[in-house]
């Protein structure tokens, strides 16, 4: 069966060179994909759907705030997780600090 369908340019160019470097046509090529295509469809199993849960009540409630959380999660760890604690520093140049000091 005949039938028209717009691609554009670029990818119909892309699609030409995929299937001259294969030595292959292009209507085996869009035959291929859309046989793909359609199969996947069939194969797959039905969309993940999350159930929906709710809680009455007036959301997460914590005395003190973020910085009683950071503190709680940093205590015991060399530093009270406060907005003044230091931070390591980071990226290449401190990667290989932290290499050279270890040897």
């Amino acid at each position: 069966m005949k039938t028209t369908v717009e691609i554009p340019d670029a990818l119909l160019r892309e699609a030409r060179g995929y299937a001259s470097a294969r030595g292959l046509t292009f209507k085996a090529v869009l035959e291929s994909c859309l046989r793909r295509t359609l199969e996947a469809e069939r194969t797959r199993g039905p969309a993940f759907r999350l159930r929906k849960h709710t809680f009455k009540g007036r959301g997460l409630a914590i005395e003190g705030g973020w910085e009683a959380i950071r503190a709680e999660i940093y205590s015991g760890r060399g530093g009270t997780g406060g907005a003044g604690q230091s931070r390591r520093a980071s990226g290449p140049a401190a990667c290989s600090a932290n290499w050279r000091n270890r040897t």
